[in-house]
């Protein structure tokens, strides 16, 4: 913990500077509700979300990804970005849940 109280007022200037460039740079994490579609054979959909949409598609791709995705090959169909985990996570339980919605896109009818 940095205690200002002391300091100079030149070394708070240089502190403040370097906390307001921090601050800046700070990268705005986005999470991602993903569909996947099956490339071959028999049309099976996956929904997840992830903060990394390529790695997360590679990765179910390599067969690292969740054990239902392995041993297929699989193309993104549909993508939604939010700016937190929870919206994302909520959004990926409703397209579980809702079928109907789930179908509606998978069939690019929405």
């Amino acid at each position: 913990m940095l205690n200002l109280k002391r300091a100079s007022p030149k070394k708070k200037k240089v502190i403040n500077l370097i906390l307001n460039i921090a601050i800046k740079n700070r990268r705005v994490s986005s999470f991602y509700t993903y569909i996947l579609k099956t490339t071959k054979g028999k049309r099976v959909t996956y929904v997840g979300y992830t903060n990394n949409l390529k790695n997360r598609l590679k990765l179910h791709n390599k067969g690292k990804g969740a054990k239902f995705t392995r041993g297929r090959k699989w193309k993104l169909i549909y993508k939604e970005k939010f700016n937190s985990k929870k919206k994302a996570m909520s959004h990926e339980y409703f397209i579980k849940k809702n079928r109907k919605f789930r179908n509606l896109l998978v069939n690019n009818k929405l």
